[in-house]
């Protein structure tokens, strides 16, 4: 999912996903997904859930990353190569925590277009950790996208 729409349906909307399709529609010749196969996550929306009627009503949770990251683990950390270019540290695949962050760089599309290869690895990286967390009974129930000293950061938030 673009951090756009992971944004816009997890973060704003409060969608939920619990499946992830690699390769739904095959490869497109669009200009964002050019050279990357089209993965899904497939998610629902419970309108009649009091946080998604929250986020409705009032908006978004603000989050603070310093506070939120001393009680939610993350899985992995972002690794700049250059600027403005993110690979990530080697994922934690056995997190037991209730709830954790998968951390993906704020700016996908750009990475795209300027490395294709960066952007396959990053492909690769969603489908391990939401293959593997799904299995396990994980969902992602949220997508933060946060500014901290003056740098966007942004993350699925995963719950069992």
């Amino acid at each position: 999912m673009k951090p756009l729409h992971s944004y816009f349906f997890l973060g704003k909307l409060g969608f939920q996903a619990s499946a992830y399709e690699e390769n739904l529609y095959g490869e497109t010749s669009g200009q964002f997904d050019r050279g990357l196969s089209l993965d899904r996550m497939t998610a629902v929306w419970d309108l009649e859930n009091s946080e998604v009627v929250k986020r409705l009503e009032s908006g978004p949770p603000r989050h603070d990353f310093r506070k939120e990251l001393k009680r939610i683990p993350v899985i992995n950390q972002l690794l700049e190569s250059a600027p403005g270019l993110f690979a990530t540290s080697p994922i934690k695949m056995d997190c037991k925590a209730e709830s954790f962050l998968f951390e993906v760089p704020y700016n996908l599309p750009e990475i795209k277009n300027r490395d294709l290869g960066t952007a396959m690895e990053w492909q690769r990286s969603l489908r391990q950790v939401f293959g593997c967390y799904f299995k396990k009974g994980y969902r992602v129930i949220d997508f933060w996208a946060v500014e901290q000293d003056g740098h966007l950061r942004a993350g699925y938030l995963l719950r069992r």
